[in-house]
């Protein structure tokens, strides 16, 4: 596995390759993918300079955490008793609060070196009170690299010493080599999704409309720009779909003429978002960043005020996401 590291002003850098031509750039600043190159190619888009990936609010590749998704009034309940988290999206919290762990330098110790494969680890210790959360948090992000298969590996890890909330996610947003994600088919297996409000508060699970149903897969700009997006939230794909998880099947499939994405996980429920806002800040794959740049692929745990996750003391939180990246008509 060829290793190289660097150093921005602020945060530490680590890119790994494998022997299929899979390189992965990872930073300890919110235990983030930077960018991933498949054989030279970009599969995801992030700024196209590092001082610019760590300050931006877009969470390109970041983990998000102790909770990711949107919090209605930002008021947690916790065996019966409530905590209020910082409101960052109007009245509600939202990407975990002003202390996010998405700009937090993580502890990133030596790589473990396997036969098969290649482990960095990213460790935090998040505490008491933090985002008024209760306790003292030591939280795990494990990235796998595969050193003959184009396949990261994502785990989470976690324990505390208080019943806590937890549910993060980490946030990438994929492009197989484009300029938008507009042409590129996305496959979802999932038959029910979580209706939202305005201010996109999950409200209840219900069955995949027309516009959110991927089971059999569909170019993204069949939907993208429907006319029912356009006038209220999310404007655009931003949705939390349920997932169904078929054995022997990927969860979701992204892919075009060239490239295939092919994700699975543990988690209960895959959010996509479109990229819906045309920011046109310059990114790394050479292209300004256009309405629907890409497509981020988030795992989720189900929306936290409908089916919340508690991590109680005494257990460990574990889950794991894989992304297998493939360049069609290669064997591997």
């Amino acid at each position: 596995m060829k290793q190289k590291s660097f150093q921005s002003e602020s945060a530490a850098y680590l890119s790994l390759t494998n022997s299929c031509g899979l390189e992965v750039v990872l930073s300890d600043c919110g235990a983030s993918i930077y960018q991933i190159k498949l054989r030279g190619v970009p599969m995801n888009i992030a700024p196209d300079t590092p001082e610019a990936f760590e300050a931006s609010d877009a969470f390109y590749g970041k983990c998000l955490g102790r909770i990711a998704g949107r919090v209605k009034g930002g008021v947690v309940e916790i065996n019966g008793q409530t905590y209020q988290m910082s409101l960052t999206e109007g009245n509600n919290a939202s990407h975990g609060g002003k202390k996010t762990f998405a700009y937090q330098r993580f502890k990133m110790p030596p790589v473990e070196e396997k036969e098969d494969s290649t482990r960095v680890y990213f460790l935090l210790d998040s505490p008491n009170g933090e985002e008024n959360l209760p306790g003292n948090l030591h939280f795990v992000v494990i990235y796998e690299l595969m050193e003959k298969e184009p396949i990261l590996r994502v785990r989470f890890l976690a324990e505390t010493d208080q019943d806590t909330a937890l549910a993060p996610i980490i946030h990438p947003y994929f492009n197989l080599g484009e300029e938008d994600v507009l042409s590129q088919r996305l496959k979802v297996n999932a038959s029910s999704y979580y209706s939202m409000d305005e201010e996109q508060i999950p409200l209840q699970e219900e069955r995949v409309t027309p516009l959110l149903d991927f089971r059999n897969g569909k170019t993204l700009g069949e939907g993208a720009e429907d006319p029912s997006f356009q006038n209220a939230p999310p404007w655009g794909y931003d949705h939390l779909l349920v997932l169904s998880h078929k054995e022997d099947e990927p969860d979701a499939v992204l892919e075009n003429e060239k490239y295939r994405l092919e994700v699975r996980t543990d988690m209960p429920c895959l959010l996509i978002y479109a990229d819906n806002f045309a920011h046109g800040i310059a990114l790394y794959n050479g292209y300004a960043e256009k309405k629907h740049a890409a497509l981020a692929i988030e795992c989720s745990e189900h929306p936290f005020a409908i089916r919340p996750n508690i991590l109680h003391q005494g257990e460990t939180y574990q889950r794991m996401s894989e992304f297998r990246f493939l360049e069609k008509g290669k064997t591997k």
